[in-house]
């Protein structure tokens, strides 16, 4: 199974600081909703901090998130269904060693982020590499939620995925995870950045 990797501090803003903006005033008006769990409609969609699943369940709900997401190619569906990019542009951030590892343009829907559910077939944040001509290839989808938001109601530990602890954005707080569902990525599916993911075409 892989295991979020945490890759040290930010060489740009890390996604929370970009959305401060966007979730102003949100945790404070927003009742916190657990985690979905299993359910008659999306019986692939795991309990989010639950034992570590089966294989063939994991499997199952990348597949779903693929499904779901498979739309978002395309950058004017995404906007279509609340996603926009963040104000900061490309992250990039600095690896223990040094190094830069890139993570690509976060699109934040902010409805989902600020509604207290974290729900794999419903992601939260959709991550694109940029193009030379403009255009947006999509690379991964991420969950995330308010840190106070979580905190009301679940306690300081963060959520989980299969066992995957979220990383703790910094600025306002953010739990996060990015899943590179569409980009393969050798630092595992669940790590922070991705090598294979470039921020040097970003306008």
């Amino acid at each position: 199974m892989a295991m979020l990797e945490r890759e040290g501090r930010p060489v740009r803003r890390a996604m929370a600081i970009g959305i401060a903006a966007l979730i102003a005033g949100a945790c404070a008006d927003a009742a916190p909703a657990g985690p979905t769990g299993p359910s008659t409609s999306r019986s692939v969609t795991p309990a989010l901090g639950s034992p570590s699943l089966a294989s063939s369940e994991i499997e199952r709900t990348l597949a779903e998130l693929r499904r779901v997401t498979a739309r978002y190619h395309d950058v004017g569906s995404a906007l279509a269904d609340g996603f926009g990019p963040a104000p900061f542009g490309c992250e990039v951030l600095a690896t223990e060693s040094g190094a830069e590892t890139h993570i690509g343009i976060p699109y934040v829907n902010h409805d989902r982020i600020t509604d207290g559910v974290l729900d794999p077939s419903r992601p939260d944040v959709l991550l694109y590499e940029p193009e030379s001509n403009g255009r947006r290839t999509l690379v991964a989808a991420a969950l995330a939620t308010p840190v106070p938001m979580w905190q009301l109601s679940h306690g300081t530990e963060p959520p989980d995925l299969f066992g995957v602890p979220f990383q703790l954005e910094p600025g306002p707080g953010i739990y996060g995870l990015h899943i590179w569902i569409w980009r393969h990525n050798p630092r595992g599916m669940f790590a922070i950045g991705n090598p294979r993911v470039t921020c040097d075409l970003a306008e």
